[in-house]
Protein backbone atom coordinates (compact mmCIF):
# COMPACT_ATOMS: atom_id res chain seq x y z
CA UNK A 1 0.00 0.00 0.00
CA UNK A 2 1.64 3.25 -1.13
CA UNK A 3 2.06 5.50 1.92
CA UNK A 4 0.50 9.14 2.17
CA UNK A 5 1.56 11.79 4.53
CA UNK A 6 1.06 9.91 7.97
CA UNK A 7 -1.32 12.62 8.96
CA UNK A 8 -3.54 11.41 6.11
CA UNK A 9 -2.97 8.02 6.75
CA UNK A 10 -4.05 8.39 10.21
CA UNK A 11 -7.31 9.59 9.64
CA UNK A 12 -8.15 7.56 6.75
CA UNK A 13 -7.02 4.43 8.91
CA UNK A 14 -4.61 3.40 6.76
CA UNK A 15 -1.60 1.16 8.24
CA UNK A 16 1.57 2.47 9.70
CA UNK A 17 3.62 -0.22 9.08
CA UNK A 18 5.99 -1.23 11.42
CA UNK A 19 9.86 -1.29 12.02
CA UNK A 20 11.89 -3.71 12.94
CA UNK A 21 15.13 -4.68 14.83
CA UNK A 22 16.57 -8.74 14.59
CA UNK A 23 19.16 -9.96 16.97
CA UNK A 24 19.80 -12.12 19.81
CA UNK A 25 18.78 -9.23 22.22
CA UNK A 26 15.33 -6.93 22.25
CA UNK A 27 14.02 -4.54 19.90
CA UNK A 28 11.18 -3.37 17.96
CA UNK A 29 9.88 -6.10 16.32
CA UNK A 30 12.04 -9.00 14.85
CA UNK A 31 11.38 -12.10 16.76
CA UNK A 32 9.59 -10.74 19.30
CA UNK A 33 8.81 -7.07 20.88
CA UNK A 34 10.81 -6.71 24.10
CA UNK A 35 12.70 -8.91 26.53
CA UNK A 36 14.25 -12.82 25.84
CA UNK A 37 14.16 -13.41 29.81
CA UNK A 38 13.37 -17.38 28.74
CA UNK A 39 9.78 -18.24 29.65
CA UNK A 40 7.13 -17.90 27.04
CA UNK A 41 5.18 -14.70 27.01
CA UNK A 42 1.94 -14.05 28.78
CA UNK A 43 0.48 -11.23 27.10
CA UNK A 44 0.18 -9.38 23.29
CA UNK A 45 -0.36 -5.70 23.94
CA UNK A 46 -2.22 -4.24 20.85
CA UNK A 47 -2.25 -0.36 19.68
CA UNK A 48 -5.88 0.04 18.26
CA UNK A 49 -6.47 3.92 17.39
CA UNK A 50 -6.24 5.61 20.87
CA UNK A 51 -6.20 2.56 22.91
CA UNK A 52 -4.59 0.05 24.19
CA UNK A 53 -5.86 -3.39 24.15
CA UNK A 54 -4.82 -6.91 25.55
CA UNK A 55 -4.67 -10.43 24.71
CA UNK A 56 -3.81 -12.87 26.72
CA UNK A 57 -1.42 -16.14 26.00
CA UNK A 58 -1.30 -19.43 27.43
CA UNK A 59 2.46 -20.12 28.41
CA UNK A 60 2.25 -23.99 27.38
CA UNK A 61 0.41 -23.97 24.25
CA UNK A 62 1.47 -21.17 22.86
CA UNK A 63 -2.14 -20.61 22.13
CA UNK A 64 -4.74 -17.07 22.72
CA UNK A 65 -7.82 -16.11 25.03
CA UNK A 66 -9.87 -12.76 24.39
CA UNK A 67 -9.30 -10.27 27.04
CA UNK A 68 -12.19 -7.52 28.04
CA UNK A 69 -9.43 -4.76 29.55
CA UNK A 70 -8.08 -1.96 27.62
CA UNK A 71 -6.64 1.18 28.38
CA UNK A 72 -7.03 4.83 26.69
CA UNK A 73 -3.42 6.21 25.68
CA UNK A 74 -2.74 9.69 27.32
CA UNK A 75 -3.85 12.95 25.37
CA UNK A 76 -6.09 10.93 22.91
CA UNK A 77 -3.18 10.36 20.72
CA UNK A 78 -2.84 7.47 18.09
CA UNK A 79 -0.30 4.84 19.06
CA UNK A 80 1.84 4.24 16.56
CA UNK A 81 4.73 1.88 18.02
CA UNK A 82 4.64 -0.32 21.13
CA UNK A 83 7.34 -2.16 22.32
CA UNK A 84 8.84 -3.68 25.41
CA UNK A 85 10.94 -3.19 27.87
CA UNK A 86 13.90 -5.50 28.85
CA UNK A 87 12.95 -5.47 32.21
CA UNK A 88 9.74 -6.95 31.15
CA UNK A 89 7.52 -4.98 33.09
CA UNK A 90 7.61 -1.54 30.86
CA UNK A 91 5.50 -1.01 27.75
CA UNK A 92 6.27 2.11 25.81
CA UNK A 93 4.44 3.55 23.00
CA UNK A 94 5.07 5.84 20.55
CA UNK A 95 2.36 8.32 19.85
CA UNK A 96 1.17 10.91 17.13
CA UNK A 97 -1.73 13.52 17.73
CA UNK A 98 -2.67 13.92 14.26
CA UNK A 99 -4.56 17.16 13.99
CA UNK A 100 -1.24 19.27 14.78
CA UNK A 101 1.44 16.45 14.19
CA UNK A 102 3.47 16.28 16.60
CA UNK A 103 4.01 13.32 18.89
CA UNK A 104 4.96 11.76 22.25
CA UNK A 105 6.36 8.62 24.20
CA UNK A 106 4.62 7.59 27.09
CA UNK A 107 5.67 4.82 29.61
CA UNK A 108 3.69 2.20 31.35
CA UNK A 109 4.18 -0.28 33.97
CA UNK A 110 3.02 -3.89 33.59
CA UNK A 111 1.39 -5.51 36.78
CA UNK A 112 1.55 -9.01 37.90
CA UNK A 113 -1.98 -9.52 36.34
CA UNK A 114 -1.29 -7.47 33.14
CA UNK A 115 -2.93 -4.14 34.11
CA UNK A 116 -1.07 -1.39 33.11
CA UNK A 117 -0.47 2.12 34.84
CA UNK A 118 1.52 5.68 33.32
CA UNK A 119 4.64 6.16 34.63
CA UNK A 120 5.28 9.52 32.38
CA UNK A 121 4.89 10.95 29.17
CA UNK A 122 7.53 12.82 27.36
CA UNK A 123 6.81 14.78 24.30
CA UNK A 124 8.68 15.10 20.85
CA UNK A 125 8.18 17.81 18.45
CA UNK A 126 7.98 16.41 15.35
CA UNK A 127 5.60 13.71 13.48
CA UNK A 128 6.47 10.60 15.25
CA UNK A 129 6.66 7.72 12.79
CA UNK A 130 8.75 4.95 14.23
CA UNK A 131 10.48 3.77 17.53
CA UNK A 132 13.29 0.60 18.53
CA UNK A 133 14.62 -0.04 22.20
CA UNK A 134 18.24 -0.11 22.05
CA UNK A 135 19.48 -4.03 22.88
CA UNK A 136 21.14 -2.81 26.07
CA UNK A 137 17.35 -1.60 27.22
CA UNK A 138 18.97 1.86 28.35
CA UNK A 139 17.45 3.93 25.38
CA UNK A 140 14.56 4.38 22.80
CA UNK A 141 15.27 5.40 19.25
CA UNK A 142 12.44 7.16 17.27
CA UNK A 143 11.76 8.31 13.80
CA UNK A 144 10.24 11.44 13.87
CA UNK A 145 9.69 14.48 11.26
CA UNK A 146 13.44 14.56 9.72
CA UNK A 147 15.01 13.60 13.00
CA UNK A 148 16.54 10.28 14.62
CA UNK A 149 15.94 11.12 18.62
CA UNK A 150 17.38 9.10 21.28
CA UNK A 151 15.06 8.59 24.76
CA UNK A 152 17.24 7.26 27.76
CA UNK A 153 15.05 5.15 29.98
CA UNK A 154 15.77 5.45 33.58
CA UNK A 155 16.06 3.33 36.22
CA UNK A 156 12.36 3.44 37.52
CA UNK A 157 11.23 2.69 33.95
CA UNK A 158 10.36 6.37 32.94
CA UNK A 159 11.48 7.94 30.12
CA UNK A 160 13.78 11.22 29.72
CA UNK A 161 13.91 13.79 27.16
CA UNK A 162 15.37 13.21 23.67
CA UNK A 163 18.20 14.25 21.99
CA UNK A 164 17.89 14.49 18.71
CA UNK A 165 20.05 14.71 15.19
CA UNK A 166 17.89 16.32 12.02
CA UNK A 167 18.48 14.67 9.08
CA UNK A 168 17.49 15.63 5.18
CA UNK A 169 14.79 12.56 4.92
CA UNK A 170 11.40 14.56 3.27
CA UNK A 171 9.15 11.45 4.59
CA UNK A 172 9.01 9.05 7.29
CA UNK A 173 12.06 7.57 9.01
CA UNK A 174 11.97 3.96 9.99
CA UNK A 175 14.53 3.18 12.22
CA UNK A 176 16.17 0.05 13.49
CA UNK A 177 18.99 -0.51 15.41
CA UNK A 178 21.83 -3.76 15.24
CA UNK A 179 21.92 -6.23 17.55
CA UNK A 180 24.97 -5.22 19.71
CA UNK A 181 23.67 -1.64 19.81
CA UNK A 182 26.44 0.17 18.14
CA UNK A 183 24.62 1.09 14.85
CA UNK A 184 21.51 2.99 14.03
CA UNK A 185 20.13 2.91 10.85
CA UNK A 186 16.92 4.40 9.48
CA UNK A 187 15.25 3.52 5.88
CA UNK A 188 13.00 6.55 4.37
CA UNK A 189 9.67 6.14 3.04
CA UNK A 190 7.81 8.98 1.45
CA UNK A 191 7.28 9.77 -2.66
CA UNK A 192 11.11 9.97 -2.66
CA UNK A 193 14.10 8.61 -0.50
CA UNK A 194 17.43 9.68 0.65
CA UNK A 195 18.71 6.26 0.92
CA UNK A 196 19.47 4.55 4.23
CA UNK A 197 20.63 6.95 6.70
CA UNK A 198 23.42 5.26 9.56
CA UNK A 199 24.90 6.34 12.82
CA UNK A 200 26.82 5.45 15.28
CA UNK A 201 25.21 5.33 18.70
CA UNK A 202 27.93 5.86 21.39
CA UNK A 203 27.41 5.21 25.31
CA UNK A 204 25.56 8.25 26.30
CA UNK A 205 22.96 7.76 23.38
CA UNK A 206 23.59 10.56 20.91
CA UNK A 207 24.09 9.58 17.38
CA UNK A 208 27.24 10.53 15.38
CA UNK A 209 26.78 10.44 11.32
CA UNK A 210 28.21 7.33 9.60
CA UNK A 211 28.66 6.47 5.57
CA UNK A 212 24.81 5.73 4.48
CA UNK A 213 23.72 4.43 1.12
CA UNK A 214 20.95 5.21 -1.54
CA UNK A 215 18.09 2.74 -1.98
CA UNK A 216 14.96 2.89 -2.99
CA UNK A 217 11.64 3.83 -0.85
CA UNK A 218 11.38 1.75 1.84
CA UNK A 219 8.71 0.06 3.20
CA UNK A 220 10.39 -1.60 5.91
CA UNK A 221 14.11 -2.01 6.92
CA UNK A 222 15.91 -4.32 9.72
CA UNK A 223 19.04 -5.53 10.45
CA UNK A 224 19.91 -9.44 9.54
CA UNK A 225 20.17 -11.96 12.40
CA UNK A 226 23.98 -12.00 12.35
CA UNK A 227 24.67 -8.03 12.23
CA UNK A 228 26.20 -7.98 9.12
CA UNK A 229 23.47 -6.80 6.45
CA UNK A 230 20.72 -4.23 6.26
CA UNK A 231 17.51 -5.78 4.37
CA UNK A 232 15.04 -2.73 3.40
CA UNK A 233 11.33 -4.27 1.74
CA UNK A 234 10.64 -1.86 -0.96
CA UNK A 235 7.40 -1.14 -3.60
CA UNK A 236 9.38 0.19 -5.64
CA UNK A 237 8.90 -1.79 -9.36
CA UNK A 238 9.63 -4.65 -8.61
CA UNK A 239 8.96 -5.39 -5.31
CA UNK A 240 11.98 -6.79 -4.45
CA UNK A 241 14.24 -7.14 -1.24
CA UNK A 242 17.53 -5.30 -1.06
CA UNK A 243 20.25 -6.17 1.09
CA UNK A 244 23.92 -3.90 1.97
CA UNK A 245 26.82 -5.17 4.26
CA UNK A 246 27.37 -3.13 7.05
CA UNK A 247 31.00 -2.07 8.01
CA UNK A 248 32.74 -1.75 10.90
CA UNK A 249 32.12 1.83 11.27
CA UNK A 250 28.26 1.28 10.98
CA UNK A 251 28.90 2.88 7.43
CA UNK A 252 26.70 0.66 4.63
CA UNK A 253 27.89 -1.17 1.47
CA UNK A 254 25.75 -0.40 -1.84
CA UNK A 255 22.68 -1.85 -1.94
CA UNK A 256 21.89 -4.12 -4.12
CA UNK A 257 18.01 -5.92 -4.92
CA UNK A 258 18.41 -9.80 -4.44
CA UNK A 259 15.03 -11.23 -4.51
CA UNK A 260 11.56 -10.18 -5.19
CA UNK A 261 8.82 -10.06 -2.81
CA UNK A 262 4.84 -9.69 -2.66
CA UNK A 263 3.48 -6.52 -2.33
CA UNK A 264 2.39 -4.08 0.29
CA UNK A 265 5.61 -5.50 2.88
CA UNK A 266 3.95 -4.17 6.19
CA UNK A 267 6.48 -5.95 8.57
CA UNK A 268 9.82 -8.13 8.30
CA UNK A 269 10.90 -10.34 10.83
CA UNK A 270 13.47 -13.26 11.09
CA UNK A 271 12.64 -16.40 13.30
CA UNK A 272 14.33 -17.44 16.42
CA UNK A 273 16.66 -19.72 14.54
CA UNK A 274 17.61 -16.86 12.33
CA UNK A 275 17.56 -18.80 9.79
CA UNK A 276 14.71 -17.45 7.73
CA UNK A 277 13.05 -14.12 7.03
CA UNK A 278 9.25 -13.75 7.34
CA UNK A 279 7.53 -11.02 5.09
CA UNK A 280 3.62 -9.83 5.83
CA UNK A 281 1.91 -7.63 3.43
CA UNK A 282 -0.73 -8.73 1.18
CA UNK A 283 0.11 -12.54 2.17
CA UNK A 284 2.82 -14.12 4.07
CA UNK A 285 6.53 -15.14 2.67
CA UNK A 286 9.45 -16.86 3.71
CA UNK A 287 12.82 -16.80 2.39
CA UNK A 288 15.57 -19.15 3.44
CA UNK A 289 18.88 -16.50 4.72
CA UNK A 290 21.46 -18.75 4.16
CA UNK A 291 20.31 -19.99 0.87
CA UNK A 292 20.88 -16.51 -1.16
CA UNK A 293 17.03 -15.62 0.31
CA UNK A 294 15.68 -18.22 -1.81
CA UNK A 295 11.27 -18.05 -1.28
CA UNK A 296 10.20 -21.35 0.87
CA UNK A 297 8.30 -24.26 -1.23
CA UNK A 298 4.58 -23.38 -0.18
CA UNK A 299 5.17 -19.67 0.25
CA UNK A 300 3.19 -17.32 -0.64
CA UNK A 301 0.94 -18.72 2.78
CA UNK A 302 -2.64 -16.92 3.26
CA UNK A 303 -2.96 -15.25 -0.26
CA UNK A 304 -5.65 -12.76 -0.43
CA UNK A 305 -5.71 -11.36 3.36
CA UNK A 306 -3.74 -8.11 4.69
CA UNK A 307 -1.05 -8.82 7.78
CA UNK A 308 0.18 -6.13 9.41
CA UNK A 309 2.07 -7.08 12.27
CA UNK A 310 3.69 -10.97 13.17
CA UNK A 311 5.73 -11.90 16.13
CA UNK A 312 6.93 -15.33 17.12
CA UNK A 313 7.79 -15.93 21.07
CA UNK A 314 11.49 -17.14 20.90
CA UNK A 315 10.21 -19.96 24.03
CA UNK A 316 7.44 -21.42 21.53
CA UNK A 317 9.12 -21.04 18.16
CA UNK A 318 6.44 -22.97 16.27
CA UNK A 319 4.53 -20.79 16.47
CA UNK A 320 3.50 -17.19 14.84
CA UNK A 321 0.93 -14.55 15.67
CA UNK A 322 0.07 -12.61 12.90
CA UNK A 323 -2.26 -9.59 13.02
CA UNK A 324 -4.94 -8.48 10.86
CA UNK A 325 -7.66 -6.42 9.87
CA UNK A 326 -10.86 -7.82 7.63
CA UNK A 327 -13.88 -6.19 7.03
CA UNK A 328 -13.57 -3.39 10.13
CA UNK A 329 -12.55 -5.80 12.56
CA UNK A 330 -8.96 -6.82 13.74
CA UNK A 331 -7.64 -10.02 14.43
CA UNK A 332 -4.54 -11.62 15.51
CA UNK A 333 -4.21 -15.33 14.45
CA UNK A 334 -2.10 -18.12 15.35
CA UNK A 335 0.08 -20.56 12.86
CA UNK A 336 2.16 -23.34 12.97
CA UNK A 337 5.92 -22.72 12.10
CA UNK A 338 8.53 -25.13 10.73
CA UNK A 339 11.14 -24.92 8.51
CA UNK A 340 9.62 -21.62 7.20
CA UNK A 341 6.66 -23.43 6.71
CA UNK A 342 3.03 -21.79 8.51
CA UNK A 343 -0.49 -23.19 8.31
CA UNK A 344 -2.91 -22.09 10.69
CA UNK A 345 -4.34 -23.46 13.28
CA UNK A 346 -7.93 -23.77 13.31
CA UNK A 347 -10.19 -21.45 16.12
CA UNK A 348 -7.11 -19.74 16.85
CA UNK A 349 -8.25 -16.10 15.82
CA UNK A 350 -9.31 -13.99 18.74
CA UNK A 351 -10.98 -10.35 18.38
CA UNK A 352 -8.42 -7.44 18.46
CA UNK A 353 -10.56 -4.28 18.30
CA UNK A 354 -11.33 -2.72 15.29
CA UNK A 355 -7.99 -1.08 13.81
CA UNK A 356 -5.42 -3.02 15.60
CA UNK A 357 -1.73 -2.78 13.37
CA UNK A 358 0.98 -3.56 15.75
CA UNK A 359 1.75 -4.98 19.00
CA UNK A 360 4.48 -6.33 21.22
CA UNK A 361 4.89 -9.64 23.79
CA UNK A 362 5.53 -9.07 27.35
CA UNK A 363 6.34 -12.05 29.95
Amino acid sequence: MPRALIVLALFSACTVRDVTFIGPGVGDAGFMDGPVPGQPMRWLFLLDGSTIRRVDKNQTTGLLTQSTYSMALPNNQVGIEIVTGKDGVHLYVLQLDPINAVGQVSAFQISATGQLTLVNTVPLQCTSSSMALHPQGGFLVAGCGRQVSTLKINADGSVAAPVSVTTQASGRLIVVINPTGTCVFAGEDGATSVGVLAFQFRTDGTLASAPGTGSPVANDVMVSPTGSHVYLASQATPNSLWVGSIQTTCGIGTMSSRVAVGANTYEMLADPSGEYLILTGNDVRTYAINSAYAEVAGSPFFAGVNYYDATIDPAVPDKIYLLTIQAGAAAVQVASFSAGVLAMISGSTVSAGTNSQHFALAP
